[in-house]
């Protein structure tokens, strides 16, 4: 919640939002793999570059 609220109040996003296109899209593909009792699926949508930052935002809330 606390990066949604630096969101909100500075109008920019404290990390990448690719990072979070991509945690998305490796979690959703794996469900829907387990579900093709666990095919191996393409993700073709999950070829995103970005650049990370220094600061580290691992566990912070």
């Amino acid at each position: 919640v606390n990066h949604i609220e630096t969101l909100f109040r500075t109008g920019k996003s404290p990390y990448p939002v690719e990072r979070t296109l991509l945690t998305t899209g490796m979690t959703a593909a794996g469900v829907e793999s387990l579900f093709q009792k666990q095919k191996r699926l393409d993700t073709p949508h999950l070829a995103i570059k970005y650049k990370s930052t220094r600061k580290s935002t691992f566990w912070r809330t």
